[in-house]
């Protein structure tokens, strides 16, 4: 009997296969369904960093912190000490950048004692070693420093963009003939770039105007780029006037929409509101690594600022000089240091806005 069931399973099994292999014949063969690349997520590798591109008057080396005020560059050690590098009464400094050993600087100075607007400008570096000053040959109007190429414009502040001798390779500072285009959205506004050394930018794209009256309103795209192309990735989509700010940063992108702050995280798709009513007449201007900061768009010199993760809002205790040349206010190192109205440059810590020193902040 068990014999006969066996028997009865082996023919079933050899009908099955058989089956099996009849239908199969002729058939095409299954492959894998294509699987679609993963979206970039730029927003994963950034991190706080205290030379923010926005800054025009504080970089950090890797022992020092370089200040540079109207008329001294200061040099601040890791335990406070400071000292002068440069000393130029008679000339107005600005537009601070850092490339390994060397400092470059913008130089303004009034040829008209009347007050006529005419001014001798000069495109600087200096040796941080001796303090050494060499004038280079060339003026640009804004310039960028990523990688081991400077970057200059001499459009206004919507676009970067470099070709032919506007790109010079450093040290040398010689035209590249081949140069590239650099596509950076309002570095000198204080809005957009980001960690350009990795090569991540962000951008406002694909304007739309939707009124003029009474301002002119906006939707715009935000998004996170990669130096030399590539897709980019989406991070929120806003609308606003002209006169809103926005700030990448390493956090997430925060947004003024109406009178309400929004931020918009890399990893999450639903953008979320941070405060529902900002200061009046104020816009994003910078930021720290706990703060976003605003400053008056009429005055351009009251500033507040807001915790980047609570939304609370404070204001600043000081006034800042509407200067047409670099940033009134920079954070780098625990301190936010700002222009008073008076050309002193002044600083504060972080955590401290009240306890304020003036230059040379040995006092």
């Amino acid at each position: 009997m068990r014999a006969a069931k066996l028997l009865a399973v082996a023919v079933a099994l050899t009908a099955l296969l058989g089956g099996c292999s009849h239908a199969s014949e002729g058939a095409k063969k299954l492959t894998a369904p294509s699987k679609k690349p993963a979206p970039p997520s730029y927003g994963s590798q950034l991190s706080y960093q205290d030379n923010k591109y926005q800054n025009s008057r504080v970089r950090r080396g890797a022992d020092n912190t370089y200040v540079c005020s109207y008329h001294e560059i200061y040099q601040i050690d890791a335990q406070g000490a400071v000292k002068v590098l440069v000393s130029m009464p008679d000339t107005q400094l600005y537009g601070l950048r850092l490339y390994r050993e060397d400092l470059l600087l913008f130089t303004s100075r009034d040829m008209t004692p009347r007050g006529d607007a005419l001014f001798a400008l000069g495109f600087w570096s200096c040796d941080l070693h001796t303090g050494a000053l060499q004038q280079q040959p060339f003026f640009p109007q804004y310039y960028e420093i990523i990688g081991d190429v400077l970057y200059t414009a001499e459009g206004g502040q919507d676009m970067l963009r470099a070709n032919g001798a506007d790109t010079y390779s450093l040290p040398d500072l010689k035209p590249l003939k081949n140069g590239v285009v650099c596509p950076l959205s309002a570095v000198y506004t204080g809005l957009g770039a980001l960690d350009l050394d990795s090569g991540i930018y962000a951008a406002a794209e694909n304007h739309e105007v939707l009124g003029y009256e009474p301002q002119v309103t906006v939707r715009q795209d935000i998004v996170l780029s990669q130096l030399g192309g590539g897709e980019s990735q989406h991070i929120c989509t806003y609308t606003g006037t002209m006169y809103d700010g926005w700030l990448a940063t390493h956090r997430g992108v925060y947004y003024q929409q109406a009178d309400a702050l929004w931020v918009a995280d890399y990893q999450s798709k639903d953008p979320v509101q941070l405060c529902a009513k900002l200061p009046e007449g104020m816009r994003l201007f910078t930021y720290d690594e706990n703060w976003l900061y605003l400053i008056d768009s009429d005055s351009y010199q009251t500033m507040a600022r807001v915790h980047s993760q609570t939304g609370r809002i404070e204001t600043l205790p000081f006034t800042v000089k509407d200067d047409p040349f670099a940033s009134p206010l920079d954070t780098c190192g625990g301190y936010l240091y700002f222009t008073g109205p008076d050309d002193l440059l002044y600083r504060c810590p972080q955590s401290d806005p009240s306890a304020i020193q003036v230059e040379p902040f040995d006092g």
